[in-house]
Formats: structure tokens, C-alpha cells, sequence
């Protein structure tokens, strides 16, 4: 039951177009069009932009090429087209990636769940990108504000997909546990039309009361606040849900991914 809500996830995170190759060979080369949610920061301005995003991955020869759409923070669209850049393995799954053209490029990408990550400067402007938000690294803290009961866990795993505009989110939680002894009561289970504010270092997503599309009403969030900080690689928040308290905070890539080491 988890690999069906991976899939979920993934249907939120990425859209697959093409894969070079055939049947009768392993596809080495691979194409991906992905949705790209695009910061673009000058001081305290921040813009908002959805692009997709034309992803080159080369599995033999470990690397990555990109061509993405942004807008900069006065609302003209830009392109930004790399060269080929090498793949260095941080885990098995984890690759660092940066460019060598003035733009001075770096990212991460997470080949297990095709979540990446990556910035770059145009002028004065800091443009910060993200595939939607997949936090698989998160520790959950769960309390029982009547008797103090209190549990943790590292199962339940958040996805943020953001709408076109930046203004609303959806999240998904995948392995729910809302109670104090770890036990799964959803898969996999989705909340819609939170509310985002991009800022210049991540994300607030808010809500005072929303339902899960499963219409289970002791599954209904309530009081959510939850800051993704840290250039959107960092996940700290708070909520409510069947009288309980949950504290969520974690990484959006593995201990390990970091792009100071490039």
C-alpha cells in the first residue's frame, strides 16, 4: 500500500512526456517535462511563476541539462538553458548538479522521486526552483494536549503542490497517523486549496479548517501553519487533527544532499 501512495505522490510532483529508447533496449537517455514553481527574489521583492520545465537526464554518463521558464521580479519571462552538467552522487539516489556559465547554477535532484531543487542568480535577482514539494525526510511529532501522551515518527511523508497562480497548495500526507501510538490510518490521504504566501525564503502555507478529499471527518486539519524556509529545503509547521497536536519539521532532500558541497 505505500507504493500506491508514492504513486499519488508522484502524480502531484511530476508530469512524464517522453523517454528515449525503445522496448528492445534499456532507456539510458530520458526527457521529462516538469511542472517548475520559480521564486524570483530582488531584496524583498519575491514573484511567483509556474512554468514547465524540459528535464535531459543521461543515466550512462550521469548527467542533467535543463531548459526552464521563469519570470523575474518584475513579471517578464525568462528562459534559462544549461549545458550538459555532470550528476556527483551524494546517496544513491541524491545527485548534485552545477553549471559553469555566469549564471552560476547549482541544484540537487532526488532521482527516486524526481524531486529537485536549484538556483541560480540573473543580475541582482536570486531565482530559487523547485519541482512540487515532496518532504520524504520528516520527523512527526504527535501530542495529546489533554493527558500529554507523545509519540514520533519518521513514516509520514508531505507533499506541497502548488497551484499556477502561488496562491493556494494542495497537501498530500502520505502514512497518517493521527493519533499517539504510530498506527497508519490513511495511505495516503489529500487536503485542497491551503493557503500559500511565496516569501523570500520559501513558502507559508496556512489553514484554519480544511477537509481531506476523502470526507473522513476526523481527519479534518485544523489551525495549520507550516513554513518552508532554508530556499524551500526545509519543512517547520504545526496542526491540529482528532484533538491532537502535530509538529512536522524535516528536509526536503536526505542528510547528505547539500549544495554547499559543490
Amino acid at each position: 500500500m505505500k507504493k500506491l501512495s508514492f504513486v499519488l505522490f508522484a502524480l502531484l510532483a511530476v508530469t512524464l512526456f517522453t523517454a528515449c529508447g525503445n522496448n528492445d533496449e534499456p532507456v539510458n537517455k530520458v526527457s521529462y517535462s516538469m511542472l517548475v514553481n520559480s521564486r524570483a527574489i530582488d531584496g524583498d521583492k519575491v514573484l511567483f511563476s509556474q512554468n514547465n520545465g524540459a528535464i535531459e537526464l543521461d543515466y550512462t554518463a550521469m548527467t542533467i541539462k535543463l531548459s526552464i521558464n521563469y519570470k523575474d521580479p518584475v513579471g517578464i519571462l525568462q528562459t534559462l538553458s544549461t549545458t550538459t552538467m555532470p550528476l556527483t552522487a551524494q546517496t544513491s539516489d541524491i545527485y548534485t548538479f552545477k553549471s559553469i556559465g555566469d549564471e552560476g547554477l547549482i541544484g540537487i535532484i532526488d532521482l527516486s522521486r524526481t524531486t529537485m531543487w536549484y538556483t541560480f542568480t540573473n543580475g541582482t535577482q536570486t531565482i530559487v526552483c523547485t519541482t512540487q514539494m515532496w518532504f520524504a525526510n520528516v520527523t512527526t511529532a504527535v501530542t495529546n494536549p489533554d493527558n500529554g501522551a507523545h509519540y514520533e515518527q519518521a513514516k509520514s511523508e508531505y507533499m506541497i503542490a502548488i497551484d499556477s497562480n502561488g496562491t493556494t497548495c494542495k497537501l498530500g500526507i502520505s502514512n497518517f497517523a493521527p493519533n499517539v501510538n504510530g498506527q497508519i490510518e490513511e495511505n495516503s490521504v489529500i487536503y485542497n486549496d491551503l493557503k500559500v504566501t511565496p516569501t523570500t525564503t520559501g513558502y507559508h502555507v496556512t489553514a484554519q479548517e480544511v477537509k481531506p478529499t476523502t470526507n473522513i471527518d476526523r481527519h479534518t486539519i485544523t489551525d495549520l501553519n507550516i513554513f518552508i524556509n532554508n530556499q524551500c529545503r526545509s519543512i517547520e509547521g504545526t496542526f491540529k487533527c482528532n484533538g491532537l497536536n502535530f509538529n512536522v519539521s524535516g528536509s526536503l532532500f536526505a542528510n547528505g544532499a547539500n549544495p554547499n558541497n559543490l
